[in-house]
């Protein structure tokens, strides 16, 4: 072999060395770059969903230990993509989301707070199935999923996000046109403690409320927040109403959050006054 053809195996060598070097470094910067994202929204690898080869229909529901709902939640609340699929195994059909979005608010009847007047019987009901994904991901175990019903009554929205495995309403929001004003501490506090019950999960001691104005549009706003469980969970009410005419007729709205993220007193951004709980 001459030098000439040696030299042009040497460089072929090295050039496939070189390809393949680069490949398995960028490889290696994806993989990290994936941990680190995989970090920041609460999953792991372990997390990723494997379809089973033989789904059993009729297991029941499993218990979520609260780090496994805080892990849940922290997922919703990342920004990613919300990717639409249908039922995994194990996991609530439309029919059985829509009665379980149902059921959370005929719960709350005889606990001191009424929400089962928002069934009206020509009430129109939009549900959809996703999961939050960062992109290029593939889909995570079936507790990350979520339901997500909307009710449209003819003076009331209803939006409830059930997790599509326990069926639990974890978040909820309702908008109403209604002669009533907005919610006071009181009816606030009674609010949580029903939604603390429908969650199964006990009320803590620690609580807070506050009422105020909003900076910007001078709305009037109420938060209030109690601990739940022994895993560092919160449950939220948040609140706000305006009169929109002479005739008493109010716009106001309110959301109830299961969170991992604290009291609501951190995240106020309007003028507020403290407010003792009364029952």
């Amino acid at each position: 072999m001459n030098k000439r053809n040696i030299y042009t195996a040497i460089g072929v060598a090295l050039s496939f060395l070189i390809a393949i070097g680069g490949w398995t470094l960028t490889n290696a910067l994806i993989d990290r770059k994936s941990d680190v994202l995989l970090s920041v929204t609460g999953i792991t690898h372990n997390n990723i969903y494997v379809p089973p080869d033989e789904p059993d229909e009729d297991a029941p529901a499993p218990e979520l230990s609260g780090e496994e709902i805080a892990a849940v939640l922290r997922n919703w609340e990342n920004t990613a993509i919300e990717q639409f699929h249908e039922p995994f195994a194990g996991q609530l059909t439309m029919e059985q989301a829509i009665e379980q979005a149902k059921a959370c608010l005929a719960s709350f009847d005889g606990q001191g707070v009424n929400l089962a007047f928002m069934l009206d019987a020509d009430m129109a009901i939009s549900p959809y199935l996703c999961q939050n994904l960062p992109g290029g991901m593939a889909f995570l175990v079936p507790i990350y999923s979520y339901w997500t019903v909307i009710l449209y009554g003819s003076d009331t929205v209803v939006t409830m996000k059930l997790n599509a495995v326990t069926g639990q309403v974890w978040q909820m929001r309702v908008s109403r046109l209604a002669a009533e004003s907005q919610f006071t501490t009181s009816g606030a506090y009674d609010t949580l403690l029903a939604y603390s019950s429908y969650l199964g999960l006990e009320a803590g001691e620690d609580r807070d409320a506050g009422i105020g104005r909003d900076r910007i549009d001078g709305r009037h706003k109420i938060d209030a927040s109690i601990s739940v469980g022994d895993a560092g969970l919160y449950i939220w009410f948040i609140g706000e109403g305006r009169l929109t005419s002479p005739d008493s007729i109010y716009a106001w709205e309110f959301a109830l959050y299961l969170t991992p993220d604290g009291p609501f007193s951190l995240y106020r951004n309007y003028s507020v006054d403290s407010a003792e709980f009364t029952s």
